[in-house]
């Protein structure tokens, strides 16, 4: 019968063995990204005015995770006439200003809350809370930010005074409908239903496979492996 202290060696061989599997797996993930775009020629953007009559008008995105599991978001929004006077990108309504840094882009200030309909934001389907970006410009306008929350399924508008006879310059994903429901679904590459992905109020509420789930899976298997071990003596 073999004494217990010589199994220690192949224990620990064992051990350091499933901690390498793990980092290794962790290590290859890629780190993850969605693009998207809607196009007004397709019927996924709506809205009045040049943006609309004469077109071209369109949204893209990119979302990124960065390496310390916060989240990046570009957008790139552009229509054939007028400035972007302000840009709305909805949230969940308890997102502040403190869950946005690094904001960058084509825009002279933000603010987060609840956007009414009105003369500020003619023909928007229904109030939406979410960030406007105010004082925007250029045709091809472009906004980042990085965030602590996780991306979701959500809606846009946009505005410009400067119509051309045509009336208002407004713009907005076709999802965004009086009384619309988002998507619940895990982010993809393209567009659900006319959404765009958005950042939430709550990433736990988000259905999205984070990368340190494969580092929590192996760290349960190892946990298994010496509760075994442990139970065979």
């Amino acid at each position: 019968m073999r004494h217990p202290l010589n199994r220690i060696p192949t224990r620990r061989l064992a051990l350091t063995a499933l901690l390498l599997v793990a980092a290794v797996a962790l290590a290859a993930l890629p780190a993850q990204a969605f693009t998207g775009t809607l196009l007004a020629a397709d019927l996924a953007i709506l809205g009045t005015g040049n943006w609309i009559e004469t077109g071209p008008t369109g949204i893209e995105w990119t979302v990124t995770q960065n390496a310390d599991e916060s989240w990046h978001y570009s957008y790139l929004f552009w229509h054939p006439k007028g400035e972007t006077s302000h840009f709305i990108l909805e949230t969940s309504t308890s997102f502040t200003a403190g869950n946005i840094f690094n904001a960058s882009g084509d825009f002279s200030l933000f603010d987060v809350g609840w956007q009414e309909v009105g003369s500020g934001n003619p023909n928007m389907p229904e109030r939406v809370y979410g960030i406007r970006f105010d004082e925007a410009w250029d045709l091809n306008t472009e906004l980042a930010f990085d965030s602590d929350r996780a991306p979701i399924w959500g809606d846009f508008y946009a505005k410009n005074g400067n119509a051309g006879g045509f009336g208002p310059n407004t713009a907005w994903n076709a999802g965004f409908t009086l009384n619309d429901s988002d998507p619940f679904a895990a982010p993809q590459d393209g567009s659900l239903d006319h959404h765009l992905l958005v950042p939430d109020t709550d990433s736990d509420l988000t259905p999205i496979p984070e990368p340190s789930a494969m580092l929590l899976l192996s760290s349960g298997l190892l946990g298994a492996w010496v509760a075994r071990r442990r139970l065979l003596g």
